[in-house]
C-alpha cells in the first residue's frame, strides 16, 4: 500500500480547492454577464467566436451545425433574381429570403402583441413592405431622396479605408466609395481565400502563412462586423417604423399636436403640466394608458403605482420648466429655459430660429423617454417600452426559449456547469465525480482548440504551446486528483461517508 505524508494531503487538497476556484469564478463572471446583458461591465459570454476559430475535431463538430456566420450576411444582402431588368421589378419582391423569415416572424409578433385591428394591420402591412422596399433599395446603393442636379435617386455609399498598394505608410491610406452589395461581394471573396488557406495549411502539414491568414481573418472579421451592423441598423429602422403605427401611445412625445404646426406645439408644450393645458402632459397620460394595458399580469398596486411614477415625472418636468432642481426644488445657478426664451425671442434668422426649436425639441423628448424609462421599462421590459414586439416566450421542457440556438444551449450549460462544478471542487463534496466531469470538459476543450504547429494559435491565447497547452495540464491534474480522497481528507464528502457508516453499522 502507498502512503501519502501530511504535506502531501495538504497540498493536494489545495491543489483541488485551486482549481475549483478556477472554475466557480469563472462561472459566476459568465452566469453574471448573462443575466445583466448590457448592462455587464464586462462583455457578455459567448462560445460563438470560440468554435468558429476552432479547427480541432470537436471543433469542427459543432462547427458544422452552426449557420457560417459570413455566408449569412451575404445571403441576407442577396437581392433575388428577377427575370428581364431588374430596374423593372417591384423592389419589395427582391427582398432577400435569408432574412424574409425573422422580419415575417417579427411582424407577426408585432401585430399579435399589440392587438392591431383591421384597420390598424392593413396601414402596419404597408408600412411593413415599404421597410422592405427602401431595403432593396438601401443594398443596391439608391436612396428615396432626389438629386436636384442629376435628377436621380441619391446613392447610398459605404466609405472603405483601403491601403495604398506597394505602400506601408498609413497617411497614404484613402477612403473608397462602395455599395453594400458590392461590399457583401467583398466579404464572399476574403472568407472564400480564408478557408483556401485553412486547406494548404492540412495539406502541407504545417503553418505555411500565419501572417497572412491573420491578416486575411481580420479582414474578414471587420467586414463582417460593419455589415452586420448595417443590416441590424436597417431592422431597428423597420421596428421604428411600426411602433410609429401605435403613435404617441408608444413615443410620448410629438413634434406636433392638435393639428397645431411645430412652433405651437412646442409652445404650448413649455407651460406647466400642473395648468392642465400642456399637450405633452396628454401624451404621457395615453403612455401610462398603454403601460396598464400591455403589461403582462399587471395588478391593481402596480396600476396605483404607474399614477404615482407618473406625477412624479411631471412634478420634475414643471421643475424644470421653472429653471429648478427636478430632485430638490431648488433654484439653479444656471437658467437654461429661461435663457432660451430670450434667445428664441430675439432670433430674427429662420436658421437660428431652426436650431433654437429643435434644440428645445430634443431636451423635451429627453424628459419623455426620462418618464418612459421610470414608467414603463419596469413593467413592459425594454423592448415593449419602445413599441417592439418581444421575442416569442415559447419554452421546450418549460426551461428553453425555443428561439435558442445550438450556441445558446451552448452558452448555458458552460456557465453553469462551471459554476457548480467549481464550486462542489472547493467545498469537497462528490470530489472524485467533479473532478472526472471537469477533466471531460477540458478534453473537449482540447480537441476543439488544438495546439499543434499546422494551425495558427487560437484567439486570445496567452503563451506558445506544442501539444502541451494549460488545459492539458490542468485536465491531468484533475485526473490525479480524481484517484485520491482529498474530499474525505478536508471536504463534504467526510461527513457524507461518516453519516453514511453510520447507518450501515446501524
Amino acid at each position: 500500500m502507498i502512503r501519502v505524508s501530511f504535506w502531501t494531503c495538504v497540498f493536494l487538497v489545495v491543489l483541488r480547492i485551486a482549481i475549483g476556484w478556477h472554475f466557480c469564478y469563472e462561472g459566476v463572471s459568465k452566469v453574471k454577464s448573462a443575466y445583466q446583458g448590457k448592462a455587464s461591465p464586462d462583455k457578455v459570454f459567448s462560445s460563438e467566436t470560440y468554435f468558429r476559430e476552432s479547427e480541432g475535431p470537436f471543433g469542427k463538430l459543432v462547427k458544422s451545425r452552426l449557420t457560417d456566420p459570413d455566408q449569412l450576411v451575404v445571403d441576407q444582402l442577396a437581392l433575388k433574381p428577377v427575370d428581364g431588368e431588374a430596374s423593372d421589378a417591384s423592389p419589395r419582391g427582391r427582398f432577400p429570403d435569408a432574412l424574409a423569415r425573422e422580419w415575417d416572424e417579427y411582424f407577426n409578433r408585432f401585430a399579435a402583441q399589440f392587438r392591431l385591428d383591421e384597420e390598424q394591420k392593413t396601414k402596419a402591412q404597408s408600412t411593413f413592405d415599404q421597410a422592405k422596399a427602401k431595403y432593396v433599395n438601401w443594398v443596391q446603393g439608391n436612396s428615396d431622396e432626389m438629386d436636384k442636379e442629376t435628377k436621380k435617386p441619391k446613392r447610398i455609399l459605404l466609405k472603405v479605408k483601403r491601403k495604398a498598394p506597394g505602400l506601408k505608410n498609413d497617411s497614404a491610406d484613402y477612403d473608397q466609395d462602395v455599395t453594400v452589395g458590392e461590399r457583401a461581394a467583398e466579404l464572399k471573396q476574403k472568407a472564400a481565400e480564408v478557408r483556401a488557406g485553412y486547406k494548404k495549411m492540412a495539406e502541407m502539414g504545417k503553418d505555411v502563412d500565419a501572417v497572412a491568414l491573420r491578416s486575411l481573418k481580420t479582414d474578414v472579421t471587420t467586414i463582417r462586423s460593419e455589415l452586420r451592423k448595417e443590416i441590424d441598423d436597417q431592422t431597428k429602422t423597420m421596428k421604428d417604423e411600426l411602433a410609429k403605427l401605435l403613435d404617441v401611445r408608444v413615443t410620448a412625445f410629438a413634434k406636433q399636436a392638435d393639428n397645431k404646426q411645430e412652433a405651437v406645439t412646442l409652445e404650448a408644450m413649455l407651460t406647466p403640466m400642473a395648468g392642465g393645458n400642456n399637450p405633452l402632459a396628454a401624451m404621457w397620460d395615453a403612455y401610462a394608458e398603454y403601460v396598464k394595458d400591455f403589461s403582462t399580469g399587471i395588478t391593481g398596486d402596480q396600476k396605483a403605482a404607474v399614477d404615482v411614477e407618473l406625477g412624479v415625472a411631471k412634478l420634475r418636468f414643471d421643475r424644470w420648466l421653472a429653471d429648478r432642481d427636478v430632485f430638490t426644488d431648488k433654484p439653479l445657478p444656471e437658467k437654461d429655459v429661461a435663457q432660451w426664451r430670450t434667445f428664441h425671442a430675439a432670433a430674427k434668422d429662420p436658421e437660428e430660429l431652426k436650431a433654437l426649436t429643435a434644440k428645445m425639441q430634443a431636451d423635451v423628448k429627453a424628459h419623455s423617454d426620462s418618464m418612459r424609462a421610470l414608467v414603463g421599462a419596469p413593467l413592459l421590459g425594454d423592448d415593449k417600452a419602445k413599441g417592439y414586439a418581444e421575442p416569442s416566450k415559447e419554452r421546450w421542457l418549460w426551461l428553453f426559449p425555443k428561439y435558442w440556438t445550438l450556441i445558446d444551449y451552448f452558452d448555458w450549460s458552460t456557465r453553469w456547469f462551471l459554476l457548480i462544478v467549481g464550486a462542489l471542487l472547493v467545498v469537497g463534496l462528490f470530489t472524485r465525480l467533479s473532478c472526472f466531469s471537469a477533466a471531460g470538459f477540458l478534453f473537449l476543450t482540447i480537441l476543439t482548440q488544438l495546439s499543434v504547429p499546422w494551425l495558427p494559435a487560437a484567439p486570445n491565447n496567452e503563451g506558445s504551446y506544442l501539444f502541451v497547452n494549460k488545459n492539458v495540464i490542468e485536465m491531468i491534474a484533475l485526473l490525479a486528483l480524481m484517484t485520491m480522497h482529498s474530499g474525505k481528507w478536508l471536504g463534504l464528502d467526510a461527513v457524507m461517508c461518516r453519516v453514511c457508516c453510520r447507518r450501515k453499522e446501524a
